[in-house]
């Protein structure tokens, strides 16, 4: 009985997953549409729920795709999900000043969308030129 109960949790936060973003889980390097390295300049809630922030990039490198604008939203869940805590069922969370490579899934009105199934991620100038190198092979 352990077993089953276990099963059907396991079965339930893979449905989470799933349903949670607009994007099939895990957007690599082959499946993202643009790839690009950048500081967050600004980070503003565009609506009053608070499950949408567009964050405003200085972008430094663009690696695949084009970037067609320097800002990206992101999306969060109201009820569990704040860009100063962590989620792991919602949008990326950004923090101003901070350095990311950032996968882009998808387009939402024109506007480059990314979130948490995406390899989205923070670096350090330390790791900036092996990432470099894995990008542009």
């Amino acid at each position: 009985m352990k077993y089953i109960c276990l099963l059907i949790f396991i079965f339930s936060i893979n449905i989470g997953f799933s349903q949670s973003d607009n994007c099939n889980f895990i957007y690599g390097k082959e499946s993202s549409k643009v790839i690009f390295s950048g500081t967050v300049k600004k980070i503003r809630q565009v609506n009053s729920m608070g499950s949408r922030y567009e964050v405003v990039f200085k972008v430094d490198s663009v690696y695949k795709g084009h970037l067609k604008y320097k800002v990206v939203y992101t999306s969060t869940n109201a009820l569990t999900c704040y860009r100063d805590k962590p989620c792991y069922l919602c949008g990326f969370n950004f923090r101003k000043g901070k350095r990311y490579v950032v996968y882009v899934c998808g387009e939402e009105h024109e506007l480059q969308v990314t979130n948490r199934c995406t390899f989205t991620q923070e670096i350090k100038a330390q790791e900036e030129v092996s990432l470099k190198s894995d990008l542009k092979n």
